[in-house]
């Protein structure tokens, strides 16, 4: 009948809605969750140290297509220097930020004497800097190489060689044979391997990944429309939920009056 239609209509319509609104959420699902994780996560950056823990992941770093600094590393008698990406290493740790570039290093004990651009750093066994000569105020001129010799430590100056007393305050020409200066050498592989990896690592946070997960920065310039097609989806969910309730909530009969 004619009747029946019309009632059946507005239920195949709303089963119908019911149906694309239960499809719309399978489909966004994974994408919420991401949403949700990733902000409850970011939310509490300080707490977990999301922006001091670095990505040690090999994938993840050539995901983002990071490439390693150039190494340079010198020889001493018992230890290797190396510096990348302002970094300085000793035998493959981390052990100063430097400014300039790693230009020698030799071994004076208690010292590892290292010259950085223009600097003297001169380092316990643990890598941890002791004192910091510059130009000028415990240098007597900017420093361009070292190496060592049978009298001790010689540096090479602008002009002079210069050699120091046993408490690296006082600075004397030096006059003997040529010394053989630090020079640039190789590291093994594995010792490479270490330093690439902190190099590559600590330009990476899990701040920064969390970061892009949750605004689709990490799947590249079509990731952020994925982001907004999801949360345009949200809205669609809570619109059509909305409608399906209010269509199927049980509706009050009108009261018979009594004559």
């Amino acid at each position: 009948s004619i009747v029946t239609r019309r009632e059946a209509l507005p239920r195949r319509r709303l089963r119908s809605l019911y149906l694309w609104h239960r499809y719309l959420g399978l489909s966004i699902a994974f994408v919420v969750l991401i949403l949700a994780a990733t902000g409850l996560a970011l939310n509490h950056t300080a707490q977990l140290g999301l922006d001091e823990h670095h990505v040690a992941a090999s994938w993840l770093l050539r995901w983002y297509g990071l490439k390693p600094d150039p190494i340079r590393a010198f020889r001493t008698r018992h230890h290797w220097l190396a510096e990348a990406g302002g970094t300085l290493y000793l035998d493959g740790e981390p052990a100063t930020d430097v400014a300039g570039p790693l230009r020698g290093a030799a071994e004076s004990s208690p010292f590892l004497a290292v010259v950085v651009g223009e600097d003297l750093l001169l380092l316990d066994p643990e890598g941890e800097v002791v004192e910091r000569l510059r130009p000028g105020q415990g240098l007597p001129e900017p420093v361009l190489g070292i190496a060592r010799t049978e009298a001790g430590v010689v540096v090479r100056g602008a002009t002079h060689s210069w050699h120091p007393d046993a408490e690296w305050v006082r600075w004397q020409t030096y006059v003997g044979a040529p010394p053989a200066w630090s020079v640039p050498q190789d590291p093994p592989a594995a010792l490479a391997r270490r330093i690439t990896r902190h190099d590559t690592a600590r330009r990476l946070t899990w701040e920064r990944v969390l970061l892009d997960l949750h605004t689709g920065r990490i799947l590249g310039i079509h990731g952020p429309w994925i982001m907004d097609l999801a949360a345009l989806g949200l809205l669609a969910l809570a619109l059509s939920g909305f409608w399906v309730w209010l269509q199927r909530r049980p509706r009050r009969r009108p009261a018979h009056r009594l004559p």
